[in-house]
């Protein structure tokens, strides 16, 4: 029987290859993860629990400034203002929230469990299964059925995939000290994507049409929904697959299935420590002070680039899935706080703690991993695995 620290080390270790994809930029944020927060210039790094909540909550953001998701999108589609992206819930109807809630949920999970069933079966057979290509079908399903559309399900995937790495190489170049930005120009990427926004049913765009938006606008929330819907998917899955394996959590899920409770918690705590979007960049609008309980003081000035660095937030001081205590602020940091919440954390909750509990009577062990060194999250490119029985 292997040593429990011997265990934990090799589910870090491998968990770390993900951040190939940004090395130099991650191993940084790494390093300063001990502070709480650090000037450059003009460049906020925020690694702090109760100052991320509090920029969140209380400071005035840019939602357009150059080099944002935001900006980076208008630019692209060729909109210059308002647009309900997913991350802020206050410019997003109340329709929009309750398809993102329980009864979406309930919608989406038996097409997520349709797809986590065939792969079941096939482990069950004694075949390997690659969990990222599960995750990306799970993550179509999702983004078709939301937004309504119906176009080809593998080239949305692939320009999703494409786009939202171009955006996050543009914020990072961004974040460099006297970095030059500039407005972004119309990408064929992303007026790909907006051309799929093609509503053929009901879903989230027709009740954005029927509440009187205009169909540029909802053109470009559907693209970033289904950047939101894609990308997190195909980034958490495999990787809380991975570490479920690897710290030898199977038998813990079975034992657990008939506890809801104790599911829901374990793919909480399996995002917090891979935090799919660690990094939150967001621009001040407006001069602030944020202050902790602990007394610690951030003062921001109008036009800081902030960098909130929520996977250093999610971690410090907190354990690995499985035998974390960490608060229940400290777990739901990774996506945001406050009305900047990203209103699809229920969903991506909904579909860590299902692929774990259709997946975990094969016990599934990783044959091989390999990370993705172009995506745009942390991910692997390929996890493929085989039953364990």
């Amino acid at each position: 029987m292997r040593n429990p620290m011997s265990i934990r080390a090799q589910a870090v270790r491998r968990d770390r290859k993900v951040y190939l994809s940004h090395p130099v930029a991650f191993s940084m944020l790494r390093a300063l993860s001990g502070l709480h927060h650090l000037r450059i210039g003009r460049i906020v790094i925020v690694n702090d629990l109760d100052l991320i909540r509090g920029v969140l909550t209380e400071v005035e953001l840019d939602r357009t400034a150059i080099a944002t998701t935001g900006s980076d999108l208008l630019g692209s589609i060729g909109i210059e203002s308002g647009i309900p992206f997913a991350s802020d819930e206050r410019d997003l109807p109340s329709v929009a929230a309750k398809r993102l809630g329980h009864s979406g949920i309930a919608e989406l999970q038996p097409l997520w469990r349709a797809q986590l069933d065939i792969a079941q079966q096939t482990l069950l057979a004694g075949g390997r299964v690659d969990v990222v290509q599960v995750a990306r079908t799970m993550s179509a399903a999702s983004a078709c059925h939301l937004l309504g559309i119906d176009p080809d399900r593998d080239a949305l995937i692939d320009a999703v995939l494409s786009a939202a790495r171009e955006s996050v190489d543009r914020q990072l170049v961004a974040s460099r000290p006297r970095a030059k930005v500039t407005v972004a120009q119309v990408h064929p990427t992303v007026a790909l994507i907006a051309g799929m926004m093609q509503p053929v049913g009901p879903g989230l765009l027709n009740d954005l049409l029927d509440s009187g938006r205009d169909p540029d606008l909802v053109r470009g929330a559907g693209v970033a929904f289904a950047l939101a819907a894609v990308a997190t998917t195909v980034a958490s899955v495999p990787r809380a697959t991975a570490l479920t394996s690897d710290l030898r959590l199977w038998n813990e899920i079975l034992e657990s299935h008939c506890n809801g409770r104790e599911l829901a918690m374990l793919s909480e705590q399996m995002l917090r420590y891979t935090a799919p979007t660690g990094m939150i960049p967001r621009v001040a609008a407006q001069n602030a002070v944020v202050e902790t309980p602990a007394g610690v003081v951030l003062k921001v000035r109008a036009g800081d680039r902030l960098l909130l660095v929520a996977t250093n937030a999610a971690r410090h001081g907190a354990g690995l899935p499985g035998e974390s205590h960490a608060s229940a602020a400290q777990t739901r940091i990774v996506f945001g706080a406050g009305p900047r919440a990203c209103p699809g954390a229920s969903i991506a909750r909904a579909q860590v703690a299902l692929a774990l509990e259709v997946l975990a009577p094969t016990r599934p062990q990783i044959v091989q991993a390999v990370p993705d060194r172009g995506a745009a999250l942390p991910s692997w490119k390929h996890l493929i695995v085989e039953a364990r029985l």
